[in-house]
């Protein structure tokens, strides 16, 4: 009998030991192998010495963590080993706990870890779950990399987090006190997201030390999904944040972040205040800024992997949108490759911005290799934009700040505004530029589309507002810009505003202070229906007071020169019924005669107001103040609209400032059923400017009940010297040319 029970109870025994022994390992020298019922208990015996050399730790059953699994670095103690794996030999097992203030993997210096949670370590599937339930506000993470933790590898796992504190994330990267940053680690084909229905600050943060950032980490082909903060609070949530989560001193440098999917899965319900940011990357050590990020082939929006299905947030508040921000070094520049922004559906009940890609600091390469997509080049509402107040914007991509950025191959498309006040305003520019950039090379971009019609459009009749659509719009700081053989193509602004003096406005490319070079782009298909009569920026202010439709405006009354040259612009009308107001092909706001602007190559075409229009003027360029060469250009203006044509329209302004006109070619045409309106193939303004007008071929078919000039001077006084141009007039009406007058 004794000997019966003393049987049962080792089988009891040594089935009860199988059952708690989830954790084996093996080691290539010390003691070689162990059994765990717990992570953290075999990470002891590794921090103590027992096991070393090259160990591998095979789990067979899930751990419940009671504390924090800390494996510290080897060499530090009595810790000596070359490596550590760990994988799963089962599906569905998990390495769980609540742990509070602390992660729940803490890799404490340790190098050279895998975490790999496929079975056996070999395949593509996931069956590893780490997650660390608690939902304590303070630094609570799920896997910690400190102290210089490098050469680690966490891949294929699903890992789970709730921190709620904006200095935390799922994946925490933070401080030193040795001398290397916690540096060289890969987080690749996981699956990132909250713990339950409880959702971290962020998904992945990194803060390192101001002596040692944290340096050449790669984040690949993950999954982050369900991961932005939905309770308020007025934080800034964030799918990767390398920085401080209030200020740009992040201490970090080199990451690569590529191929990675960032979605939600249902609705998202945000909370009051909270800005969302997908990627933010922050970088600054002292007074030297990190550099050389690489942001590439990521997806951002939908609701599963690459961008698949849509993105919803409601308008249960009103939440800021950043997808990929920059704050970096101007050394190195930072790549932005590749990347893909679309399928988002995103309310908000009041006014709020939402930003594609914002490069606040630094330089950078965005598309120079890859192009990024914001939206979709092939139909339209990919992305949905609609807000309840008024003067909301969506920024498909915004520059600030110093450095040299090149900007190529990007396309921006399939976008549409809205507002749930049909009196408010939501406004688009595709590339807005602000502030401080030294130089900016933009090339080979598209902003709509060659042929969708209505690829971006601001719904909103914005019947009480100014609505602005602006496919490149420049406020900078003494910088030189390079806009060079762009598409600005089929854009709508919706108002139908009826307030003559409310400024809404729809213009391709508009340039407002910095040194412009705007060459061979193509600006066509934009339209509004609004009744602006602006006629063009005040010398005061050249922000000030704006027409209603133009292709390219340079409005840059400072002391510098602009070169635009072999553009090609064409239908861009106003089709409000009764509108009083201007539409230009060209329009040059510029600066004295020693610095003398260059409008040359350029073919403007096809522009156009209402047909009830009887008082609004078409030019086709208008050189409206400052010193300019006009020469080689093409313009065509026409249609039975009884409209006032201007082929180019001369002034030296106010300053009398020079201008000298040159080999163009001007023809107008059409014959107006009705009124009396003239037109003018060339118009000059002032008499007090000196003015060259030579070789030029001024063609003016147009017939009606109004005078059709060939040439026009207002004024014969100043400096003028005209000379071997060529006039004709066919039209009923038509007249070579008229000198004298006021």
């Amino acid at each position: 009998m004794n000997q019966r029970i003393i049987f049962v109870l080792l089988i009891f025994l040594s089935v009860n030991m199988a059952s708690n022994a989830q954790v084996s390992l093996t080691a290539t020298s010390g003691t070689t192998s162990g059994t765990y019922s717990t992570l953290g208990a075999a990470f002891v015996n590794i921090n103590n010495g027992t096991h070393q050399g090259v160990i591998t730790i095979s789990l067979s059953g899930s751990t419940n963590e009671t504390s924090s699994a800390v494996l510290n670095a080897s060499g530090s103690g009595s810790a000596s080993y070359t490596s550590v794996s760990i994988y799963p030999t089962l599906v569905g097992l998990s390495i769980t706990g609540n742990i509070a203030n602390i992660p729940l993997i803490d890799l404490n210096g340790a190098d050279n870890v895998t975490i790999d949670g496929r079975i056996n370590a070999t395949g593509s599937t996931i069956s590893l779950v780490i997650s660390n339930t608690s939902t304590n506000p303070n630094s609570t993470s799920t896997i910690r990399f400190t102290n210089d933790a490098t050469n680690n590898t966490i891949q294929y796992c699903k890992i789970q987090g709730s921190g709620s504190n904006t200095s935390t994330g799922i994946l925490l990267f933070s401080t030193t006190t040795v001398t290397a940053g916690n540096s060289n680690n890969l987080i690749d084909h996981n699956e990132i997201t909250c713990a339950g229905s409880n959702r971290p600050f962020n998904a992945i943060y990194s803060y390192g030390s101001s002596t040692a950032s944290n340096v050449s980490n790669t984040v690949s082909n993950n999954n982050f999904h369900d991961f932005l903060w939905n309770s308020g609070g007025g934080n800034n949530s964030c799918g990767i944040m390398l920085a401080n989560s209030t200020t740009s001193d992040g201490y970090n440098s080199a990451w690569t972040i590529t191929g990675n999917s960032f979605y939600e899965t249902s609705s998202l319900v945000p909370g009051s205040g909270t800005a969302y940011y997908i990627i933010y990357i922050g970088s600054r050590a002292g007074s030297i800024y990190g550099d050389n990020f690489t942001i590439s082939n990521n997806f951002i929006g939908g609701n599963g992997p690459g961008c698949t299905g849509t993105f919803i947030k409601t308008n249960a508040s009103t939440n800021y949108f950043y997808g990929i921000v920059l704050h970096v070094g101007t050394g190195n520049p930072s790549n932005i490759q590749g990347n893909t922004i679309k399928n988002i559906r995103y309310y908000n009940n009041g006014t709020a911005d939402w930003w594609g890609i914002y490069i606040d600091y630094g330089a950078a390469n965005i598309g120079s290799t890859s192009g990024n997509y914001i939206g979709s080049a092939s139909d339209t509402g990919s992305i949905f934009y609609s807000c309840g107040g008024s003067g909301s914007r969506f920024l498909a991509m915004h520059l600030q700040g110093d450095g040299t950025c090149y900007i190529q191959n990007n396309v921006i498309g399939s976008i549409t505004t809205a507002n749930t006040n049909s009196a408010n305003s939501t406004n688009f520019w595709g590339f807005h530029q602000q502030s401080r950039y030294n130089n900016n090379i933009i090339t080979s971009n598209t902003i709509g589309s060659n042929t969708v019609a209505n690829s971006i459009k601001a719904l909103s009749p914005s019947t009480s507002s100014a609505q602005t659509v602006i496919g490149y719009s420049g406020d900078g700081n003494g910088g030189n810009i390079t806009f060079s053989n762009n598409t600005v193509a089929n854009l709508t602004n919706g108002t139908t505003n009826t307030t003559a003096a409310t400024m809404g406005e729809i213009y391709g490319v508009w340039a407002f202070t910095d040194q412009y070079t705007i060459t061979g782009n193509t600006v066509h298909d934009l339209t509004i229906a609004n009744a602006n009569t602006g006629t063009g920026p005040l010398s005061s202010n050249p922000n000030g007071t704006s027409l209603s439709a133009g292709g390219i405006l340079v409005a840059v009354n400072s002391n510098t020169s602009h070169t635009i040259s072999g553009n090609t612009v064409y239908n861009i009308s106003n089709t409000y019924s009764s509108f009083a107001g201007n539409v230009a092909g060209i329009y040059f706001y510029g600066s004295s005669g020693t610095n003398v602007s260059t409008i040359d190559k350029n073919f403007v075409y096809g522009l156009s107001v209402s047909s009830g229009s009887t008082s609004a003027s078409i030019y086709g360029i208008d050189i409206a103040e400052g010193s300019a060469t006009c020469s080689n250009n093409i313009i065509t203006l026409g249609g039975n609209t009884t409209t006032r044509l201007y082929g180019i329209y001369e002034s030296g302004g106010p300053n009398s400032y020079s201008n000298s006109v040159y080999f163009n070619t001007v023809y107008l045409g059409g014959s107006p059923a009705s009124g009396s309106v003239n037109s003018y193939c060339l118009y000059s303004a002032l008499n007090s400017n000196t003015r060259n007008i030579r070789n030029n071929i001024l063609d003016n078919a147009r017939s009606n009940n109004g005078t059709h000039y060939a040439m026009y001077f207002a004024y014969t006084g100043g400096n003028l010297t005209c000379d071997f141009n060529d006039y004709y007039v066919s039209g009923t009406g038509g007249k070579l040319g008229y000198y004298g007058g006021g």
